[in-house]
């Protein structure tokens, strides 16, 4: 099968499973089965895959079917420009919560001193070192369970 083939048929799987954006995830679970950047992978897309990436993109597969988040069967999630690991134990960090690091960073803006912030309840820490990243000068507490 090639890889364009396995992304295809991924594609299939994931839409009849429900997924919201099927094409979308079959790119990044052919990729990560292939263990290929997105570069390798768009330049091998007529390209045999191979036999063990071909089993694991199945398992892969699988577990998104059962409704596992992306996010958990990669173990990591890009949040803000940055990478985060995740886990079942962890909130997985959303695109849309992006917008409060933004509403941190314009208010900061307007003050005359560098700000201190907390994230209470912070999961994966995802906002509070995103916003610690993006403001050098902020005291930033992030505290959980």
């Amino acid at each position: 099968m090639r890889v364009a083939e396995a992304r295809a048929g991924a594609t299939g799987r994931l839409a009849a499973a429900g997924a919201q954006d099927p094409a979308i995830e079959a790119e990044v679970l052919v990729r990560e089965a292939m263990g290929a950047d997105r570069v390798q992978y768009l330049t091998s897309l007529r390209d045999a895959l191979a036999e063990d990436s071909e089993a694991a993109l199945d398992g892969l597969i699988r577990r998104r079917e059962t409704g596992e988040p992306l996010a958990y069967i990669l173990g990591r999630r890009e949040f803000y420009g940055l990478d985060f690991t995740v886990g079942p134990d962890v909130l997985v960090p959303r695109q849309e919560t992006e917008l409060l690091v933004d509403l941190v960073l314009q208010h900061a803006a307007t003050m005359s001193a560098p700000p201190v912030v907390a994230d209470v309840g912070t999961g994966s820490g995802a906002v509070a070192i995103a916003v610690a990243v993006n403001l050098p000068g902020a005291t930033v507490f992030a505290t959980d369970v």
